[in-house]
């Protein structure tokens, strides 16, 4: 009796042999070149602990870089338009030896100007700053008369606090060493990653 599955198999294994013979052979023409300095640099690459150590220089150099960055001059400006005022108050008058209640209604515009620079001594930044300063505004109030008066100001500023810690150069400071102990790290991996890589194609040429 001949076996009803025999009829299927043997349709199948033809197609699967036609389909192997046609095909060409791919791992022929794919050629693999593994020494071990691939091998070390394919790992170094896939390691988590290596890009997180780089990931952790990068963020440290734009740390530092932003705290250089605080070092140059930076312009302020502040608007103020407009402050209403509209108010009544006791006021002594001298003439009439009595005090008289004195409504004001004023509005004014203001605005400052300030360009700002760090001071920096021995090449060393410092907490203090010198500044230009540029101060204008209008001053409008309203009572029996109306008039509208207009000022400015111009003068230069200097802060330099003295007895206190110097947080801007403890910050650059530590921004730099914070950089040097990632960077250090870095190499300290690398340098283990390439001795136990070492040892060990040592062992196998043993």
């Amino acid at each position: 009796m001949i076996n009803k599955n025999l009829f299927f198999k043997i349709p199948f294994l033809l197609f699967v042999t036609i389909f192997l013979c046609t095909v060409p052979n791919l791992s022929a023409q794919v050629e693999i070149n593994f020494t071990l300095e691939s091998a070390v640099e394919i790992m170094m690459d896939s390691s988590y602990r290596i890009r997180n150590l780089k990931m952790g220089i990068e963020q440290r150099r734009l740390y530092l870089k932003a705290e250089q960055a605080g070092l140059k001059s930076k312009v302020y400006m502040n608007l103020i338009t407009p402050n209403l005022d509209n108010s009544s108050d006791y006021r002594w008058n001298s003439t009439l030896l009595r005090n008289e209640i004195v409504h004001e209604n004023t509005n004014r515009w203001q605005m400052d100007l300030a360009i700002r620079q760090p001071i920096i001594l021995f090449g060393f930044p410092t907490n203090g700053n010198i500044s230009l300063n540029y101060k204008i505004w209008r001053y409008n109030q309203k009572d029996d008369g109306s008039y509208t008066n207009f000022y400015n100001r111009l003068y230069l500023k200097l802060e330099q606090p003295f007895f206190l810690p110097n947080d801007k150069k403890n910050d650059l400071e530590e921004a730099k060493l914070d950089l040097e102990k990632q960077e250090l790290d870095y190499i300290s991996y690398n340098g283990f990653v390439d001795s136990d890589q070492n040892e060990s194609q040592f062992k196998v040429y043993l």
